[in-house]
Formats: C-alpha cells, structure tokens, sequence
C-alpha cells in the first residue's frame, strides 16, 4: 500500500503502521524494513476472508 498517493495523511509509513495497531488492531510492516523509503506499507493475505475483510475496512477507514 503506498503511502506517497495518500500524502494528504501527513505521517510517515512507520507512524501509519502504529496508527493501525493503536486504533484498529491492524499489523502492518513499513516498507522502510525493506527499503531505505518509509512511503509505504506492506501486508499480508495469507488470512482468512474474514480478518481480511476486517483489516481491508481498517485500511479505508484509516485513510480517509
């Protein structure tokens, strides 16, 4: 999930992902753990449909 298209949220990929954990209980890895660029976050899918779900209307509620 990149995060440049959404600079509007004015904080870096590591503040996002503490965002998550903090109001959503949503784990996520900033992409600056692979890259030398904190612009972006990466998730998983190996879960079920439903946690997917859930974390898929964490994500929008977060970035709106």
């Amino acid at each position: 999930v990149s995060l440049s298209r959404a600079s509007r949220l004015k904080e870096t990929a590591h503040q996002f992902c503490e965002r998550g954990i903090a109001q959503h209980k949503l784990l996520s890895i900033p992409g600056k753990v692979f890259s030398i660029r904190d612009t972006h976050v990466r998730i998983s899918f190996a879960v079920s449909d439903a946690n997917l779900d859930r974390g898929l209307d964490a994500l929008e509620a977060m970035m709106a």
